[in-house]
């Protein structure tokens, strides 16, 4: 990896928390111990998941980045994890706020390069970076997408079936393997174009992609790619499922998010 090559940092983590309208927004933050100020990246996690990610994913990729130089910023989106609120109350929209405010916050930390603050998004994350780049323009340094599920609204509304299409119609919400989820997520997620968002988009940009992903396919970054007219580049991880299950798999992401993020 071209970030711990040059020099490996030691790191410290801080728990923290930001304001969004009324909710508390709880994170941690992973820092290289230096004097100089350091690039930084806010991650976004998925659909049901937290600011862990499966397996501890998200806290194994933040020390390897902040031992390489980059501040990995990880929070629980509002409605998850130790965050206020419920997930019934979760829309794309709601989620985007939260990354808007979390990535603003990072930018005027101290010891942040506020020139080069980026961000990082898994699946549903992923879409939500997105949205977030296509808005703040040059203040992104660098994106990163982990299967980004542009595709969201599809998931959705394929689970709106049977039993659970009633619940739906008749309470305006619906129970989906123990997540309650309300129709504004739907109604909200079917509103935003993520082709048309990422167009807008000129950071460098990766995506990261398992071929086998069964969840976001894999043709969904090739689409998203050629919609920024090649500006994105993809890494394919051969043979992985949508959560990079196996050990192998989760360690070739972090060796190419790592050196994209900690290539100056």
């Amino acid at each position: 990896m071209l970030g711990l090559e040059k020099h490996t940092y030691r790191i410290r983590k801080i728990a923290t928390e930001w304001k969004r309208d009324d909710k508390t927004l709880r994170g941690l933050i992973t820092l290289p111990v230096t004097e100089q100020p350091v690039a930084a990246v806010v991650m976004s996690h998925g659909f049901t998941g937290h600011m862990l990610e499966g397996r501890g994913f998200f806290r194994r990729l933040s020390e390897q980045l902040a031992q390489a130089g980059v501040a990995a910023i990880r929070f629980d989106f509002a409605g998850s994890g130790e965050s206020d609120g419920t997930f019934e109350e979760m829309t794309l929209s709601t989620e985007l706020a939260d990354a808007l405010t979390v990535f603003q916050a990072v930018r005027c930390m101290e010891g942040i390069d506020s020139n080069r603050v980026s961000l990082l998004g898994f699946s549903m994350g992923g879409a939500v970076s997105l949205l977030a780049a296509s808005q703040l323009g040059e203040e992104v340094h660098r994106l990163v997408g982990l299967c980004p599920a542009a595709n969201i609204f599809d998931i959705v509304a394929r689970e709106a079936a049977g039993s659970r299409f009633k619940q739906l119609l008749e309470e305006g919400r619906m129970d989906m393997n123990g997540f309650i989820v309300g129709q504004g997520l739907l109604d909200d997620t079917a509103q935003h174009d993520m082709y048309a968002a990422a167009s807008r988009i000129h950071c460098p940009t990766l995506f990261v992609h398992g071929t086998a992903d069964g969840a976001v396919p894999p043709y969904i970054s090739y689409r998203l790619s050629a919609a920024m007219d090649g500006r994105a580049n993809i890494t394919w991880i051969d043979g992985s499922d949508h959560v990079f299950s196996l050990s192998e798999h989760s360690k070739q992401v972090c060796e190419a998010v790592v050196k994209f993020l900690a290539d100056k």
